[in-house]
């Protein structure tokens, strides 16, 4: 496997993961906005757009680096 294949491998997680962490900001947002802690609400929701826009760029370099060869799969 050559660096580009790994690259394409590891971005993929990173974008899963961080999709991952995306929810969890969801979930503590409205938890923290049902309690009234409005502000701390508005700065998870700032954490979830800059995770997306983080998510967005690893797709972008992604999509430059071209389609995984078939029979590519990431395991742990």
């Amino acid at each position: 496997m050559d660096n580009i294949e790994k690259l394409r491998v590891i971005l993929q997680h990173w974008i899963d993961h961080n999709g991952g962490h995306v929810d969890e900001f969801e979930k503590w947002r409205q938890l923290m906005n049902n309690e009234g802690k409005t502000e701390i609400a508005a700065s998870l929701e700032e954490a979830k757009t800059q995770m997306n826009k983080i998510s967005d760029l690893l797709a972008a370099v992604l999509k430059d680096i071209g389609e995984p060869v078939a029979g590519d799969h990431h395991h742990h």
